[in-house]
């Protein structure tokens, strides 16, 4: 289950980046304007979702096949969601408060275990990634000699913020550069002095890049054995 307790919405970030420069109590017009411009941000710097990232807070469960190796996307017990960005955690549930974590494969690995070639309990999965979230497959190690239960977390792409409770679930750093970003986009609005806007077009941008520093180390398709969550 998610361990943060840190939680942004929408409005959050719309209120404290205008407070970046000195402005409360933003009209309803100025309010739809930053909602426009935040999620045009997004758009920008992460279209393909590959830094701007959320965690499902949901536990999805699936219930292996015997014999069968993949599992596709789809609604049923035996499919996996279609919008799953990376694994998280997958573990195999033995009873209600009992868990095993499996470990999540990268591609390498995934073409040599000895597991390919055994059947029984699961040990290790491997998303098998296609340009096409939907047509995605987790294959499972050893091949299931029987019915199991697994539940799994996972990385999906940040949505706009269709809503004023939208919470994306992202790390505090990501919040300070989307605040300051907005705060660059609105503050030309507002008559500010040029020494104000280049600061915060200066923070904005020391935001950004310390936003996508600290995500570089999470891109790569490692081995997660447990969730960070944010």
């Amino acid at each position: 289950m998610p361990s943060s307790t840190h939680n942004v919405t929408r409005q959050d970030i719309i209120k404290d980046a205008y407070a970046r420069f000195g402005v409360q109590n933003a009209s309803n017009d100025e309010n739809s304007d930053a909602v426009r411009k935040l999620n045009s941000i997004i758009k920008v710097i992460d279209k393909a979702g590959r830094w701007l990232w959320a965690i499902s807070e949901t536990e999805f469960p699936l219930t292996t096949v015997v014999g069968q190796r993949a599992y596709t996307t789809g609604v049923g017990a035996s499919n996996i969601r279609d919008d799953i960005l990376a694994l998280e955690t997958v573990q195999r549930k033995r009873g209600a408060n009992n868990f095993e974590i499996l470990r999540i494969l990268d591609k390498p690995d995934s073409a040599k275990t000895f597991e390919r070639e055994r059947s029984g309990e699961p040990f290790s999965v491997y998303l098998q990634r296609e340009p096409l979230a939907a047509n995605q497959k987790l294959l499972i190690f050893p091949l299931p000699s029987s019915t199991f239960d697994v539940i799994y977390t996972y990385r999906r792409k940040l949505f706009d913020f269709v809503n004023p409770n939208d919470n994306p679930d992202f790390q505090p750093e990501w919040q300070i550069a989307l605040e300051l970003m907005l705060a660059s986009q609105l503050i030309d609005s507002f008559g500010k002095s040029l020494q104000e806007r280049q600061w915060i077009n200066q923070q904005a941008q020391a935001a950004l890049r310390q936003m996508l520093a600290s995500n570089n180390e999470r891109d790569s398709d490692d081995k997660r054995a447990q969730a960070e969550y944010f």
